[in-house]
């Protein structure tokens, strides 16, 4: 969303083995993004300085970014922002069945294009 300027993105999980769907809505949160672009341009630059040293026949880990990366503790904690995403449940499951805005419910099948004979309620 940083990159395209959406203010929303939809998230969907899937997992066939105990047929369960979750599908979020995901808001931008402009702080916590700021501190992650941040974090990847950070990466990035240790990235291309190693893969430069290594190409120069040079230790691609003996670099100062490298060092000043690994000193910094892993220990990881809430990034700021991150509380306060905001992330809208968009289907719901009752009883082995998915309802969305228009609560009309489709079930696991039907939706993951298994059977096309939907044992639908609307």
């Amino acid at each position: 969303m940083g990159v395209t300027g959406m203010d929303w993105c939809d998230f969907m999980a899937v997992c066939v083995k105990t047929r369960e769907i979750m599908l979020k809505r995901i808001h931008f949160q402009p702080m916590y993004w700021k501190h992650v672009s941040s974090l990847l341009k950070a990466y990035s630059k240790v990235l291309k300085e190693s893969r430069t040293r290594k190409a120069n026949g040079l230790d691609p880990l003996d670099c100062e970014l490298v060092k000043r990366l690994r000193s910094q503790p892993m220990k990881r904690g809430i990034f700021p922002g991150e509380n306060s995403i905001v992330a809208e449940d968009l289907i719901r499951n009752e009883r082995n069945m998915f309802y969305g805005a228009s609560n009309f419910a489709m079930d696991f099948d039907f939706l993951m294009g298994y059977d096309s004979t939907c044992k639908c309620v609307g």
